[in-house]
Parts: C-alpha cells; structure tokens; sequence
C-alpha cells in the first residue's frame, strides 16, 4: 500500500478501478479469416486475461491490505474471502474420495469463517473475537470552543449594582486520547474559560480559568504486553498470506480446467472420425442389402437390423458432432469477457 507523511492520508478513501469488461487485444491478434487460432499457450494466455474469477481474486489482495491498516488502528479483523471458484464451464469434474464425482458448475466466491468463541459441553472450538479488548491505537483529538452572551434584567440594584446584568462566556477546550500495543493509554486534556460582567460588585473581571490534565495508564494483568494487543494484526497478515496462496490456487485451478477444456475437444474430433468410419461401412452394407436379399444370401429381417443400425450409428455420429460443437463453443467463452455478459443478461 502506498505510504505517505500526510497523517491525514490513511484516512483518505481508496478508489478501485471499475473491472474491464471488454476481451484482450491478443484475441484479436488470433482471429484470422474468421477464425480463432488457438494454441495451449494462447488459449492459457486469453483465460489469465480475460477470466472473471481472476478478476475477483485480484480483488482480495486489497481487501486483505485494508484489513491489516485497520487492526493495525487497533479494529477487529474481518477476514478475507478465499474461495476458490471452479466455475469455468466445461473444466471437467472433481473425483471426490468417496468414489461419486462432481461437476463443476458456474458459481460464486465462498466466504470464509470467523466471529466469536463457540463450542459444545465446554468445550471452546474457536477464539476468534474472545479476550481483552483491543484499545483504538489511532489518536483522537477533539476541540470544541464557543462564545456565549446573556442579559439578565434585575428588579433591584443591591446584587450587582446594575439594573441590567450582562455576561459574557467564552470557553476554547482540547483533548487528546492514544493507546498503544503495550497496554498503555495516554489521555490530555487542555480547558480554557474566560468570562466578563458589568457588575459593579464583582472584583474579577475578567475571570480566567484554565487547567490541563496528563494521564497515563498501563495494563498489568489482562492486556498487558503485544500478545493480546495485537492478536488482531497477526491474524490480519496471516489472513493475507492466506490470499496470496488462494490467490495462486485460483490461477492454477483456471489453468487447469482450460487446459482440460482446450484438449476435450481434440479426443471428441478423433471420435467423430471413428463414427464417421463405422457409419460409412454401416451405410455401405446397408446399400448392398436389397441386392444381397434377392440373391437369396440375406433375409428381409437382416435388412431392416441393418438399416435400424445405419439409423443408430447415424444418431450417435449426430450427437458426436453436436458435442463437438459444443465444446468448441465452451473453450471460446472461456477466453473471453463478452458470452459471459451476455449469458449473465440472459439468466433470470
């Protein structure tokens, strides 16, 4: 984060600039004549560019340097999110321990745990949020000041001497209150009063009051010492640590199901060629079958199984070419910005 001698500046808001929601250039650098050239490297390359998922981890780098400044003022951690998103469509399935599988499907980031000591039986699970309270480590300082005048009519002259008794009030007031890491705390004060009248019995005038107090106080038992004091920030950077790993877990997971997604469709291409095959050699007997039956050598029955098998084959070479299609179409919007936009208007 950037550092600065304004003491003003860590309070100053941190603008983030709105994500890009537009493809890379390199993906027009690999479109030619209407098509999309893609090598590993390139199809890896446009996913890092141009993946949302990475977009909203990047976003957890700042989120955990702003945590960190604030338990450093003394606040509460409020963690970092480091959910991995296994979102990329057609990245393939988890092979779980149990034996079942599961796919991957679009989804969010996962929130991560924190909060207050809980457990069962008296048994504590979690510390988080139980000990001494952490003091405010940044300085307050206040000042008020004010001026105040009053006329106050009398019904005789024995008090004052006057028949109208006017005041004048003016009052300037400063205070300062810092703790630190060790359990110490520092408070001054500085109070100022000045006041005037026209009474002719009043000896002072005007009366000048000031006073200042210094106190300084230390922690010798519960919150004494850097341990509790800054329990908080040692759980602010570990939580940035945290990050940075999810952070790097997210990046290979992407890469991963791309590169799974960027060769699916190589295996599909050799399988239509291989149904393709098969379909052609079906057809081809199936063509030859009427003359086979009037030579005596077939029966009708063995032409219509061969027909129902030219109409099978034809099915699965169908459904072969659509998921072909379709994978061709699952690796495109995985390198780019705009389907997902576009897939987002059209949800409900």
């Amino acid at each position: 984060m950037p550092k600065s001698h304004n003491p003003i500046s860590a309070y100053a808001p941190n603008y983030v600039p709105e994500p890009v929601l537009a493809n890379s250039p390199r993906l027009d650098r690999l479109v030619r004549e209407g098509k999309l050239y893609l090598s590993l490297k390139d199809a890896i390359d446009l996913a890092l560019e141009n993946n949302l998922d990475l977009a909203i981890a990047r976003y957890n780098l700042p989120i955990a340097n702003t945590d960190i400044l604030r338990t450093q003022a003394g606040g509460f951690f409020r963690g970092v999110n480091t959910g991995v998103v296994q979102g990329t469509p057609g990245g393939g399935c988890r092979r779980l321990r149990h034996g079942s599988s599961r796919c991957w499907r679009w989804g969010g980031t996962t929130s991560g745990a924190g909060g207050a000591g809980a457990g069962a039986s008296g048994l504590v699970q979690s510390t988080l949020g139980v000990g001494t309270a952490v003091s405010s480590y940044d300085p307050f300082i206040s000042a008020n000041g004010g001026e105040e005048h009053q006329t106050l009519p009398l019904s005789n002259l024995t008090l004052n001497g006057v028949p109208t008794l006017q005041t004048n009030t003016g009052q300037f007031n400063v205070n300062y209150v810092q703790a630190f890491a060790t359990g110490t705390s520092v408070s001054f004060s500085f109070n100022n009063a000045r006041q005037t009248t026209n009474s002719i019995f009043t000896n002072l005038s005007p009366v000048l009051n000031s006073e200042y107090r210094i106190a300084i106080q230390q922690q010798l038992l519960a919150g004494f010492g850097f341990g509790p004091n800054l329990r908080y920030l040692r759980i602010a950077k570990n939580n940035k640590k945290i990050s940075d790993i999810a952070f790097k877990d997210q990046v290979i997971a992407t890469v991963t199901q791309i590169a799974n997604i960027y060769w699916d469709p190589r295996q599909r291409l050799r399988t239509n060629a291989g149904k393709r095959k098969i379909f052609r050699l079906r057809h081809a007997n199936s063509r030859k079958c009427p003359e086979a039956v009037e030579a005596g050598k077939h029966s009708r029955n063995g032409c219509l199984r061969a027909e129902a098998e030219v109409s099978k084959r034809d099915q699965e070479l169908t459904v072969a070419r659509t998921s072909l299609q379709l994978q061709e179409t699952l690796i495109k919007n995985a390198v780019t910005k705009v389907w997902m936009i576009r897939y987002w208007k059209r949800c409900p």
